[in-house]
């Protein structure tokens, strides 16, 4: 479904008709990316970037809030973002609380380590 949203014509559209098409796409759900962070400064960059490319973004630092927020909207989350090192844990053990309410979604973890 990706591929069918996200191409090579979407890049050409406005944020607004890039918000539309993907609505359209989603059948009229408001499309979301979910990103977990503990650096505020990052999800705030991230949250400009995704209402810019026309995409609701789901941002915290805390992944209760996080895992509670994909239980109750898993149909419209188009991706899960978590970044790798935090003080309350990683992006994997964020990634065992998803797998418990969502199968299926497409997640990737984000570092700065190596």
């Amino acid at each position: 479904m990706i591929n069918q949203i996200f191409n090579d014509a979407w890049l050409q559209l406005s944020a607004k008709e890039k918000k539309e098409h993907v609505q359209n796409k989603m059948l009229g759900l408001k499309p979301a990316v979910v990103y977990l962070d503990d650096e505020p400064e990052a999800l705030e960059i991230f949250s400009i970037k995704c209402t810019e490319l026309g995409l609701e973004a789901v941002v915290s630092t805390d992944s209760k809030e996080l895992s509670e927020f994909i239980a109750h909207n898993k149909s419209r989350i188009l991706l899960i973002l978590s970044d790798y090192q935090m003080p309350e844990g990683n992006g994997f053990d964020f990634r065992k609380k998803v797998a418990e309410v969502s199968i299926g979604l497409p997640f990737y973890i984000l570092s700065g380590h190596v």
